[in-house]
């Protein structure tokens, strides 16, 4: 698939960085670590797509999206002048 742009450099907060590094490590949970993928590259490619962008938080400023399988997962980041940064990676259980 020929994609026109710039890819957008994703940043991450030390703490997700951890989370998707254990996450690809662990191989009890391939189909978890495709759901998490598949955001990273929407994010990657488009970070200003719909679904990537469902839930939004204010304080702090960030974006979410809640992955729904086995486990149920965020991927929580920001966007500031063109930077994405994912803030946080892992279970749903900050709510």
């Amino acid at each position: 698939m020929h994609h026109n742009g710039s890819v957008t450099e994703l940043w991450y907060q030390p703490e997700a960085d951890q989370a998707l590094r254990r996450l690809e490590s662990d191989p009890a949970r391939p189909q978890l670590l495709a759901a998490v993928n598949r955001v990273l590259d929407q994010l990657e490619n488009d970070p200003g797509a719909g679904w990537v962008r469902r839930h939004r938080f204010v304080d702090p400023p960030l974006w979410g999206v809640v992955i729904f399988g086995e486990e149920e997962w965020a991927v929580l980041w920001s966007s500031i002048h063109g930077e994405v940064t994912v803030e946080y990676l892992g279970p749903t259980s900050f709510t």
